[in-house]
């Protein structure tokens, strides 16, 4: 495992052990291991992608790089029968002959990356935390192409049984986590190693590498960046990445050139991780931090135009998760399960604030709860997700109050339901979410105000 500084997100270890919500702490621990640990000594069995809408299918990952696609009418799954299971649509132990078998050997692992659909090119591109990423032809999903974001993994990575003999330094491959975004062609992404770079969704090759440094047609071995791991967001023919590092970087998204020092837009104050990209709102970014603030910057230069919070007026809890914008309203919710609504006026000043505190049942305000993922909207309810119960709050506007704060129980406890933990963000369509549970690996369907829970079983046969 490599070493990583213990200011990397800024946190204060002593302190926030003493706290009651430590499940908050090890889920951003876990995120920098993962970033630190060599992708062959540590794998897991199920990642947090988002289920995505293609056309008239959900598109849906599991264990060992399977990729199923569903229809949007699920039903409950009450056995093994085999009408039950979506279709694995592609799967890489089984596509060996069409593509370098020692890449697909490496994709027996988790997908942490969110794919992305690029309708041009009637291509779906998929991440694995390997590196290894394929394009499938949509809809039969058959391969299109593969590529490999860490030139040397193949290279120099040991195998065998007798790799533990192996002397030197081993290099330890790039691995990617953070979801693909798809713009004109190209599939872009930015990597745990620090790497940015766009893949040709034609071909599957590396069209440009950014390092920090230069711009390359490969990924060099090393990157001055930090680790990323949300989507790119691409604005005005740039492409912009939070880091763990407290930068959002920003390049050219056709060559990935910049005339910025390290491509570095902004950086948070004492360099507090980002983990969520940011949100544009005319002509400004908001974006949110695990330092307990939300920054308002210029969206031509990276100047901070102000924040949200300061010494006196704190968060109530640090924010993994981005904004949801509808209508001029900012919504965003801390880890602890605080939910803020705001707007920004034309000067970029906040104005209207108001908050609602999630609570489970029979517990304190904010205990036990882990919130990473974005609130979604279906019709005008807001919908939360706990990464680790799988309870599902649904909000309505009413719910806020400029004058103080409502404590709200959840409409679904994951422990009375047949999963538990809802590791990313759901897929909102019309009144309908869709999700994925990481204890039982199943793929669930939830209509809003409506008590019943459809789930398919996506494990391998």
């Amino acid at each position: 495992m490599t070493r990583f500084q213990s200011n990397l997100i800024n946190l204060d270890l002593q302190s926030m052990f003493k706290k009651k919500n430590i499940l908050t702490y090890m889920m951003i621990i876990s995120i920098v291991i993962l970033s630190g640990c060599d992708s062959d000594r540590f794998t897991a069995d199920y990642g947090w992608a988002s289920p995505i809408l293609v056309e008239e299918s959900v598109i849906s990952m599991s264990e060992k790089g399977m990729v199923f696609v569903a229809d949007t009418n699920l039903l409950p799954v009450t056995g093994e029968s085999e009408n039950q299971r979506p279709a694995a649509k592609f799967s890489p132990e089984d596509n060996h002959q069409n593509c370098d078998s020692d890449y697909l050997d490496k994709a027996g692992d988790a997908i942490y990356s969110t794919p992305a659909y690029s309708a041009i090119n009637s291509t779906l591109v998929v991440g694995y935390y390997s590196g290894l990423v394929v394009g499938l032809r949509y809809p039969d999903l058959s391969l299109k192409w593969c590529n490999f974001i860490d030139p040397l993994s193949k290279a120099n990575s040991s195998s065998g049984f007798f790799s533990f003999l192996s002397f030197g330094p081993r290099h330890q491959p790039d691995t990617l986590i953070g979801n693909i975004t798809v713009h004109d062609g190209l599939a872009i992404m930015g990597t745990s190693k620090g790497f940015i770079l766009a893949i040709s969704i034609d071909t599957g090759n590396i069209k440009w590498c950014y390092n920090g440094e230069v711009t390359t047609a490969i990924c060099q071995p090393e990157s001055v960046l930090g680790s990323m791991y949300d989507s790119p967001l691409v604005d005005a023919g740039k492409v912009y990445l939070s880091s763990l590092d407290g930068s959002i970087y920003s390049l050219d998204v056709y060559d990935g050139t910049t005339k910025i020092p390290n491509a570095t837009f902004f950086q948070t104050v004492n360099k507090s991780a980002l983990i969520s990209k940011p949100s544009a709102l005319s002509g400004m970014f908001i974006i949110t931090s695990l330092d307990r603030n939300i920054y308002v910057i210029n969206k031509k230069d990276g100047s901070i135009i102000t924040t949200l919070f300061d010494d006196t007026e704190k968060a109530s809890g640090r924010f993994w998760a981005g904004s949801l914008i509808n209508d001029n309203q900012i919504y965003t919710v801390t880890t602890n399960g605080r939910l803020y609504k705001f707007e920004i006026d034309t000067s970029g000043r906040k104005k209207n604030m108001a908050s609602v505190q999630l609570k489970n049942r029979g517990q304190k305000a904010g205990e036990n709860i882990l919130i990473t993922s974005s609130p979604i909207l279906l019709d005008d309810t807001l919908i939360i997700v706990d990464s680790i119960s799988g309870n599902i709050w649904e909000v309505s506007s009413s719910s806020f109050q400029s004058s103080n704060t409502v404590e709200l129980s959840p409409v679904k406890h994951g422990s009375d339901e047949s999963w538990q933990g809802i590791p990313s963000e759901p897929l909102a369509m019309d009144r309908t979410m869709y999700f994925h549970s990481s204890e039982k690996k199943f793929l669930c369907k939830k209509d809003l105000h409506k008590d019943a829970i459809g789930c398919l079983s996506v494990t391998e046969k």
